[in-house]
């Protein structure tokens, strides 16, 4: 549904461009090249991530006044997908962004179901790739010049004063101080009256050599392209240039004046100070915080070693505070009141929801699938290094259900992960893992695989697993909450179930280890 959305935005960025450049005028078309090497399918992941990717760059064309943007999708997978847009430094956000749109467009039409492309226009350049790429390289590229010529007597001189002022651009867009690495001048021709007007630009993120090689590469493309031509222009990849005999460029903004000897703070010089000295403040009053925590700790341990001498160590760990008790107990309910004693009244705590289905938690109905449950729950706990249970003192109603949820929703399960296992395992068969733990916890019992069923994915690494539905309900202060909403009510109160159950002592220690060992203890679990 996330990939039909930003297809249909895409489209919709797209038409408007469209219905847009009837009135205003389209930016002029050069030319483009497919590889032709490889293709997709149709309604492929591969073709779902070209769409988000297109849609993203036309996005951030609308947004960002660098002119270059360098953008990726399904990083780290085989329909990863590579692409960037390189609009010319002198356009405005509006004119960039109708050039990225149209050029967002005609790629699609150009090269349809190709895994490579490049489009150029008179003032913009799109490339979307599947495979690595020299920033450097003079293919793909291709060559626009001026069919008018210079005069045989004026052609050393001219050719002299060209390459001599793109070399001069090249160090200069390459070693620009401005997040643009772009340069424009002009230079006249010593024998005769004309003027010759260059640019040299390459993408943002390349390096100062890599930029300087790049725009040297193209111009060296010039003797044998365009020789004593009036007018020329060189499209890579990565960057262009360009000379003309008039000035095609806009001209940029001149220099702020001299300063007048008095020093004054810029705004971004006023904001940091004020960044730091908030920080400063937020660094001390955590100091004081901490310090005013381990006190009272110090004081309880004290107490307690006064009133119960070497027995002290083991009482600590039975204390609670207040809103502890008072959650587990729903504020010292009559109805959880189980007697009294010596000692007070005695009563009795909500239960423990952790591991629990949401109907046999909600109803007290209990099948095979509540195991199902249970056993999806120690699944991800083992993947995710952690607990699935929630503070009794926050509103935080994040726990490991809807936390993994969220993030396979959204397409980045891999952030869930044990730090020891994104290194240290292939992410295929923990995305699996992933998914047959989603599949478990699903909130119908009907959806959730049998055991059997669960040994048979196991088992075999190439059955394809269904997509799981969201999560079942949690127990919330008496509350059902569907976390497959991702979202909880704004009303809700502190939450009273703490789940502290301890992994068996049978997994192994770390959480890499269980799996890798996942396939064998799963099942062994499962035959008992």
């Amino acid at each position: 549904m996330f990939l039909f959305k930003n297809s249909l935005l895409l489209y919709g960025f797209l038409l408007t461009t469209l219905v847009a450049s009837q009135v205003f005028g389209a930016p002029a078309y050069d030319g483009h090249y497919c590889k032709n090497d490889s293709s997709y399918l149709p309604n492929s992941t591969f073709q779902r991530n070209l769409d988000v990717l297109l849609s993203s760059l036309v996005s951030n064309a609308s947004q960002d006044d660098t002119g270059s943007y360098n953008g990726v999708m399904g990083f780290g997978t085989t329909d990863a997908i590579n692409g960037h847009y390189l609009c010319r430094g002198d356009l405005t956000v509006s004119a960039c962004h109708d050039c990225v749109a149209a050029a967002a467009d005609q790629i699609i039409l150009k090269c349809p179901n190709q895994t490579e492309a490049v489009i150029w226009y008179d003032v913009c350049t799109l490339r979307f790739t599947n495979s690595y790429f020299r920033p450097d390289s003079l293919v793909p590229g291709m060559n626009v010049k001026n069919e008018s010529n210079v005069s045989s007597a004026e052609f050393n001189q001219f050719n002299q004063t060209v390459f001599g002022l793109l070399d001069d651009l090249s160090t200069e867009a390459a070693n620009s101080q401005t997040q643009k690495k772009y340069a424009v001048g002009e230079s006249a021709v010593a024998t005769s009256s004309m003027t010759v007007y260059g640019l040299a630009q390459c993408l943002a993120d390349l390096n100062s050599e890599q930029c300087e090689t790049c725009v040297q590469n193209a111009a060296g493309t010039l003797p044998t392209c365009c020789g004593g031509s009036q007018g020329a222009r060189v499209l890579l990849a990565s960057c262009n240039v360009r000379y003309e005999l008039y000035r095609f460029y806009n001209e940029t903004t001149s220099s702020p004046p001299a300063s007048s000897g008095k020093k004054k703070f810029g705004a971004g010089t006023i904001a940091m100070i004020v960044v730091l000295v908030l920080v400063f403040i937020i660094l001390v009053c955590l100091g004081c915080y901490f310090l005013l925590r381990r006190s009272r700790k110090s004081n309880r341990r004290t107490i307690l070693r006064q009133n119960f001498g070497l027995e002290s160590a083991n009482l600590e760990s039975l204390l609670f505070n207040l809103a502890t008790v008072e959650a587990a107990t729903n504020k010292f309910s009559h109805q959880n009141k189980i007697g009294h004693g010596g000692f007070g009244e005695v009563y009795k705590v909500m239960q423990f929801f952790g591991y629990m289905s949401p109907e046999y938690a909600m109803h007290g109905q209990f099948s095979e699938k509540s195991d199902v449950f249970s056993f999806g729950v120690i699944t991800l706990e083992v993947i995710s290094g952690k607990r699935n249970a929630r503070s009794l003192e926050t509103n935080n109603v994040d726990d490991l259900l809807s936390h993994t949820w969220r993030h396979w929703r959204d397409g980045t399960p891999l952030e869930i992960l044990d730090s020891d296992l994104k290194e240290a395992c292939p992410h295929s068969e923990v995305i699996r893992c992933i998914q047959l733990g989603l599949l478990c916890v699903q909130e119908n019992p009907d959806d959730r695989p049998t055991m059997a069923k669960i040994v048979s994915y196991l088992s075999s690494p190439s059955t394809e697993l269904p997509l799981p539905r969201h999560p079942g309900f949690l127990m919330h202060n008496g509350i059902a909450i569907n976390i497959g909403a991702g979202e909880s009510s704004s009303g809700s109160k502190s939450l009273f179930s703490v789940n502290d159950v301890t992994i068996s002592s049978s997994f192994p220690s770390s959480a890499f280890q269980a799996l890798q060992q996942a396939p064998q203890i799963l099942i062994e679990l499962i035959q008992l």
